[in-house]
């Protein structure tokens, strides 16, 4: 299996709607608090074209992630959206492949980022997931923090992580 990875300066409805179909169902008023599917896929694609950095991660030739967001003043990769999709054997279990990780982490670096930081819901899919890309040492040679965890009343729990290159 061979990944790819590159910077971009849009996505193209065709190529967000191919990823779009496999991941909705966590997106969908789960990590975006919007309940209206059409909604919800519209204000996902808009903001992820209006982001500054914008990747695209590939493995055999097929998309499988588009990952946006900034690179900010401390140089960290500040992820605001992502969709991930299946690969060309109908499967997400390259979220989980260090080579995946080590992918993300070289193109981030080439663009002088020193690390892969963002604010996240709680206990919903892309936190979860985070966190056992951290507990199976996924990202490599990084240290995983957590910090600045706010509870917004009967609506979530946001908190900031941050895997620091080392």
């Amino acid at each position: 299996m061979s990944y790819s990875a590159q910077t971009v300066s849009s996505y193209t409805q065709e190529e967000f709607d191919a990823l779009w179909n496999d991941c909705a169902n966590e997106i969908v008023g789960k990590t975006m608090p919007i309940a209206d599917v059409t909604e919800c896929k519209s204000t996902v694609f808009s903001v992820m074209n209006q982001q500054p950095f914008k990747l695209k991660i590939s493995k055999d030739n097929k998309d499988i992630s588009y990952i946006t967001g900034s690179i900010k003043e401390n140089n960290h990769f500040f992820i605001l959206s992502g969709v991930h999709g299946n690969d060309s054997t109908g499967s997400r279990a390259w979220l989980y492949d260090t080579n995946y990780w080590a992918k993300v982490k070289e193109i981030l670096v080439a663009n002088n980022a020193i690390a892969y930081a963002g604010e996240m819901i709680k206990n919903e899919s892309a936190y979860n997931q985070l966190l056992k890309v951290d507990s199976l040492n996924l990202y490599p040679d990084s240290t995983f923090s957590t910090s600045n965890e706010v509870v917004v009343p009967n609506l979530f729990t946001k908190i900031d992580i941050c895997f620091l290159h080392d």
